[in-house]
């Protein structure tokens, strides 16, 4: 025990690399929280040899959702040094919903949407901040895409997945229509229900477990055809929900089945 507590056998420093938008200060400090978590040990929690890594690696991801790994190592043997190599997520959507409204706002202002950050999986990790500057990154985010719907808690959505499951269908759908000369904006998840919002000025109803070529091949040829020819701009939506029969709707009118 009184070895393991000898100076020269214990952690003294702790650096980090790879950090962009998180401030490094407040890793160290979460790391010294594991550290001295305030119980009395036989054996030093801060002994070189002895430290728990894969904890303190654990808690770094559980604490800063914008981390997507932690790696720590030391530098010799006998180095009192640990470096922290950690790999931020990067920003490759926003997941939105409305606001929830507080006692203390002005009216309407339950009506304001919030967004936050999404990588590529589909994890949720942090809020979207309008107008206060621009982090390393932020600047490199796409915006392609903004999605809705569909988590277990939409009122705190940071650490959750949109559509873990779904997504790489819903993406190759975004694809494809992007290839067929379409602009999709992004997508409202509701279970099993997709609407795409296309920048032509039309909404896309489609659903999960349909192929994505086959959804996109259908979308064209009710373009074509002679009742919506030459009509895009009049489109309110078009329903590819129901296999081989297609709905489609025009501002204004009622709904109507293309086949």
């Amino acid at each position: 025990s009184w070895l393991s507590y000898l100076p020269q056998l214990n952690v003294s420093g702790i650096s980090i690399s790879g950090a962009k938008d998180i401030k490094e200060e407040l890793i160290k400090r979460s790391v010294e929280t594991v550290l001295d978590d305030g119980a009395y040990r036989i054996l030093s929690r801060r002994n070189i040899f002895l430290y728990p890594r894969a904890d303190l690696e654990s808690a770094i991801i559980t604490s800063f959702p914008p981390v997507k790994s932690a790696r720590i190592t030391r530098p010799s043997v006998f180095a009192t040094d640990i470096v922290i190599t950690i790999e931020e997520r990067e920003p490759f959507a926003r997941w939105c919903h409305p606001r929830p409204a507080s006692p203390f706002d002005e009216a309407g202002a339950g009506d304001e949407t919030q967004c936050y950050f999404m990588d590529d999986a589909g994890f949720i990790y942090a809020p979207v901040i309008e107008n206060t500057g621009t982090t390393t990154s932020q600047a490199n985010l796409s915006e392609r895409y903004i999605f809705r719907g569909d988590i277990a808690s939409p009122s705190e959505p940071i650490g959750q997945w949109f559509i873990q499951a779904h997504l790489p269908g819903l993406l190759s759908l975004l694809k494809f229509l992007g290839q067929a000369g379409f602009t999709p904006l992004g997508a409202e998840v509701d279970g099993q229900d997709i609407l795409v919002r296309l920048q032509e000025s039309f909404l896309l109803k489609a659903s999960f477990g349909a192929d994505a070529g086959t959804l996109v091949k259908n979308l064209e040829l009710v373009l074509s055809s002679e009742v919506l020819q030459g009509k895009t701009e009049e489109l309110e939506y078009v329903d590819l929900r129901f296999g081989n029969r297609v709905y489609y709707k025009l501002k204004g009118q009622e709904q109507q089945s293309a086949q």
